[in-house]
């Protein structure tokens, strides 16, 4: 989360200093939905990201997890927020996310999978015993991916907007 602040307080009566408050407001406000718009842009990216390596590893079967990868972007008054999520909790949402992941069982990367062979039945009614998956990270390489450039973008946007009040 980046948190943009500025908090100028000007105590003094008189339209000069009245102006100038305004115009730091303004400038505010501009930054703020300039940040807003670049972190939006960057959640878009990590989602589309996600997305893309999902087909490529052909993990895309029914399609739920695909469709389950959300973004979204809050703007308070000095606060901007970007999350992209996997929605676990909707009735179409998908909850095994992690599995791919970071692997399961044996396979597990912190160790922490079932050390033991189990059997599991497909949608298909067939049965596999397995002693887990590999990971096959698709959501930290597109983090990684997307967001090695944040600081610049938001420099960038920093410099755009100076430009523009001048």
């Amino acid at each position: 989360m980046i948190d943009v602040e500025m908090d100028i307080e000007l105590v003094s009566e008189g339209s000069r200093y009245t102006k100038i408050s305004d115009e730091l407001d303004a400038i505010e406000e501009g930054l703020s939905n300039q940040i807003a718009n670049t972190l939006d842009d960057i959640a878009g990216d990590i989602a589309r990201s996600m997305r893309r390596r999902l087909d490529n590893h052909g993990h895309i079967d029914t399609g739920q997890l695909f469709n389950s990868i959300r973004y979204e972007t809050e703007v308070n008054r000095n606060t901007v927020e970007s999350s992209v999520y996997i929605d676990a909790k909707s009735k179409d949402g998908a909850w095994y996310a992690e599995f791919l992941e970071f692997g399961t069982g044996i396979y597990n990367e912190d160790g922490l999978g079932r050390q033991t062979p189990w059997a599991w039945q497909d949608r298909f009614g067939n049965w596999h015993i397995t002693n887990g998956m590999t990971p096959d990270p698709f959501i930290r390489p597109s983090i990684a991916e997307n967001v090695s450039g944040l600081e610049e973008e938001i420099s960038h946007d920093i410099g755009e907007l100076r430009r523009y009040k001048k």
